[in-house]
């Protein structure tokens, strides 16, 4: 398969400018917000309204109809249109594939192994396509940086370009669909990445140098003016745009004079940019596009490595080959809320949620001994285990019961716990106790 950056060697150092610096980091900020909007959502929806199993059973008319909505309204927005050919998963046909599933596969694919804070997040995630990154060249998938950091290398930094372009639509449509499901909307605005309403002389230079003619160039500055006269600021912080806010954004005056366009929508979001930003703001306050971008790009700890604490109610990272579900993903995240508690049954709706929580330390220590192993791969045994500990307690909550119970590990693990056992029970061992009781004396 012929690579499709390969004719932009010769041009791509010409496009590594300090207003490409600073727009490319705007886009990558914005998706990694897009994408923890998506993961929260999400999760919610399919833990508490069963959003995959409704997405099934609405049909192929519904399932349609909230697609085009979708793709309507991802065509106001400049650009996006460019985004299609190169985005084969987001079909019609791909989305209806198997009963409805295909759209369901692709949001599995964008959900983090832990649900993100939306002001901290600092990558993405991106749909594997095997065609797409021969095209790129690009040589270990598996290891590809998808953080906030702009490489030396003019081809690589092509690469992460189009990538996040990519993703960003393929998001858009994911995140569109589902809330046209729900009946939502949202307002779509370009985001005003830099402060300046006219094309870069630079960038105007190296459209010369690629060829295009005068006539040419003059179309797509005067396009570039348009979509910037369009645009809005957005927090900082927080990502609100000016439209949302109800008001001007106020920039921050030392960034401003380096041509950086860094804007807040409150004093709260500027406090906490300044000490908690990423980097944090104080650092890099009156500082070149440049090299905030280099001071971003300095190495962060990847999650999913990240050592646990001796806490026995600590949640691990899953296993690498394992992808928790929506559902799953929204325990989690109520669980780390509330640390005390073993599980939380879901009620439906006008019911809360339950919080369980065992007296005995010992039966305690086993449940959480087989959620672990739940957590971390999905294994069967283990999510039998817990099923048996807990039908007992769910039998007596209200609106909820065994069958209740049923259909949350269904939506969490994907397993019918009411089906035949398939594989062997797998028991806790000794040192896997001995391991924790440890831990609880310590």
């Amino acid at each position: 398969m012929p690579s499709l950056i390969s004719d932009f060697r010769p041009v791509a150092a010409r496009m590594m400018t300090q207003n490409s610096f600073q727009e490319t980091s705007a886009r990558h900020r914005e998706l990694c917000r897009l994408q923890c909007d998506i993961a929260h959502l999400a999760s919610d929806k399919c833990a508490t309204e069963d959003f995959e199993g409704e997405w099934e059973k609405c049909g192929e008319t519904v399932r349609k109809q909230h697609y085009f909505e979708a793709m309507r309204r991802l065509m106001s927005i400049p650009d996006m249109e460019d985004q299609r050919g190169f985005s084969p998963e987001i079909t019609l046909k791909n989305i209806q594939t198997d009963n409805g599933k295909g759209y369901l596969k692709l949001l599995r694919q964008l959900m983090p192994a832990q649900l993100p804070d939306r002001e901290t997040i600092d990558r993405y995630v991106w749909i594997r396509n095997p065609l797409i990154e021969s095209m790129l060249e690009v040589k270990d998938p598996e290891s590809f940086d998808t953080r906030n950091n702009i490489p030396t290398d003019p081809f690589i930094y092509v690469q992460r370009s189009f990538i996040i372009n990519r993703t960003t639509f393929m998001s858009l449509i994911i995140w569109n669909i589902l809330l046209s499901f729900y009946g939502r909307s949202e307002t779509n605005v370009p985001l005003k990445a830099t402060s300046h309403s006219k094309m870069d002389p630079i960038d105007r230079q190296n459209f010369q140098k690629m060829g295009l003619s005068k006539e040419e160039i003059r179309s797509t500055e005067k396009e570039v003016k348009q979509n910037r006269k369009q645009g809005e600021y957005a927090c900082f912080c927080c990502g609100k745009f000016e439209v949302q806010f109800g008001g001007k954004l106020k920039s921050c005056a030392k960034c401003s004079s380096v041509g950086r366009s860094v804007h807040y929508c409150s004093r709260e979001c500027q406090v906490k940019d300044w000490k908690l930003g990423n980097p944090p703001h104080k650092s890099v306050c009156g500082k070149s596009p440049k090299e905030v971008i280099d001071a971003a790009s300095i190495p962060s700890p990847d999650p999913s490595q990240s050592a646990t604490t001796p806490d026995s109610s600590s949640i691990e990272p899953p296993d690498p080959s394992y992808r928790r579900s929506p559902a799953l993903l929204h325990l989690i995240s109520m669980l780390e809320e509330n640390p005390a508690l073993d599980y939380v049954l879901m009620r439906p709706s006008p019911h809360p949620d339950h919080g369980v929580s065992f007296a005995d330390p010992m039966g305690s220590l086993f449940f959480n001994l087989s959620r672990r192993r739940a957590f971390n791969s999905g294994e069967e045994a283990s999510v039998r285990r817990m099923y048996e500990q807990l039908k007992t307690m769910a039998k007596d909550v209200e609106g909820y019961g065994v069958k209740g119970l049923q259909k949350q590990f269904l939506k969490e693990y994907g397993i019918d716990v009411t089906a035949p056992v398939k594989g062997g029970t797998n028991p806790i061992s000794e040192a896997e106790v001995a391991a924790d009781l440890e831990k609880l004396t310590i």
